[in-house]
Parts: structure tokens; C-alpha cells; sequence
């Protein structure tokens, strides 16, 4: 019986390993590029796009670009799986050929592997990348509202859903610590960000939501770069 127990919670084990490693995994890279190369920052960044496009399992590279410091940016890239966003972290710092845009960063300022968490559209509309806003926060939970965050999250949804110019939500939890998460929210305008923040310190139904959070990592607004 006990081996047979054994042998249960061993595949059970392997089962879960195998889903968590089959699941698309987006990797976000927060940093300020060192001033003085911010004018090859456009060629740096093709380059290295370039050379990432070929490790195995990648999917997709956006870039965004803060809007009130214009050498911070955020690159979010896809990756067909945990194994191959590990690997190819693991190429990007070793390999020289990868270091002429790396050794040009000057401060990192949040990254990690994400799995999707939740996501909510408001907005149908077909709305160009390159006119949306988005308000990216990066954060920690208390580890007791961990089990309970996906019903905060749908409250916190409810409040954005009425705000002027909220697109969309998109929450996602690193792969490491169960405790962070990061959201990325499109607005049509930063004035509408930045309104409906006014808004939300107001807001009752919120409570729980700023109850739930141990801390701010990093938030600002970006706009798309390439």
C-alpha cells in the first residue's frame, strides 16, 4: 500500500511537472539602459533581437519604453516553455556574442519568468499597440492572500471596467516566488491611467486589493517601442 502511495504522489508529481513545463511562459526584463549608448540603443536592441530569435522555443519579443524616463524599457519575451526561457536566460549571459547590448545595461530594475495568472478585455476595439498606454506594476503579495488573490483580482477588475479609457488587464506570477505577480494594464490615454489611480484611493472595493499587498517592486507608465 505504501508503495503504491509512493508511486501515486511520484506521478502525480511528474504530471504537474510536465504541465508546468508545456505552458507558454512570457519573461519580463526591466532595466535602464546606461546613458551613454542610449544613442545605439535602436541598433543594439535589432541586433540582439535578432540573435534571441534563434535559441529554441521562442515566440515573441516586444519592447516598451517608459514615458517619464526614456533609457528605462521593458522587454517581455515568449517562450514555448519554463526549460526553454531558463536556457535561453542562461545563453543570453554567458555567450559573448549577447553582451554588446547586456554589458550596455545599467541597472536592472525587475525580471523574472511569468506564467498567465488572469486576463481581462474591456475594450473590443482593435486598438494599434503604438497608441495604448500601458501601466505596468510589478508587486508582492502577503503569502496568506496568495490562495484568495483570483478573487481580488476580479473585484479589482469590476472597479477598472468603469473607468474612462481602460483597455485591458493582463495579471501574471513568476515562476519562482508564488508571491509575485506582475499586471500589465492598457489604457487608451495616460490620462486615463492616471485618473483612474486617483479614483482607486478612493475606492472601498479596493480595500482588499491594497490590503493584499506587501509591496510596490516597480510601476510606470510605458508606450511602445519596438
Amino acid at each position: 500500500m505504501k508503495k503504491t502511495v509512493l508511486l501515486t504522489v511520484s506521478l502525480l508529481s511528474t504530471i504537474w511537472a510536465f504541465a508546468q513545463n508545456s505552458k507558454i511562459v512570457t519573461e519580463v526584463v526591466i532595466y535602464k539602459f546606461a546613458e551613454s549608448n542610449n544613442f545605439q540603443f535602436d541598433t543594439l536592441l535589432l541586433d540582439f533581437r535578432n540573435k534571441v530569435s534563434r535559441l529554441k522555443g521562442y515566440k515573441n519579443y516586444i519592447t516598451l519604453q517608459d514615458k517619464n524616463n526614456t533609457n528605462v524599457y521593458i522587454d517581455i519575451l515568449q517562450w514555448g516553455n519554463i526549460s526553454n526561457a531558463i536556457s535561453a536566460s542562461n545563453t543570453v549571459k554567458n555567450e559573448e556574442t549577447f553582451k554588446p547590448f547586456t554589458t550596455s545595461i545599467d541597472s536592472l530594475i525587475a525580471y523574472g519568468e511569468f506564467y498567465s495568472f488572469k486576463s481581462f478585455t474591456n475594450n473590443k476595439l482593435k486598438i494599434k499597440m503604438t497608441n495604448k498606454v500601458s501601466e505596468v506594476v510589478v508587486y508582492q503579495l502577503k503569502a496568506d492572500k496568495v490562495s484568495v488573490y483570483s478573487n481580488i483580482a476580479d473585484t479589482t477588475n469590476n472597479f477598472l471596467k468603469t473607468q474612462k479609457g481602460f483597455i485591458s488587464r493582463k495579471i501574471m506570477q513568476d515562476n519562482k516566488d508564488s508571491t509575485i505577480f506582475i499586471d500589465i494594464v492598457e489604457w487608451e490615454t495616460v490620462e486615463d491611467a492616471q485618473s483612474a489611480m486617483q479614483a482607486s484611493q478612493q475606492e472601498k472595493s479596493l480595500i482588499p486589493f491594497f490590503e493584499a499587498t506587501e509591496k510596490v517592486i516597480t510601476f510606470s507608465h510605458y508606450t511602445f517601442y519596438k
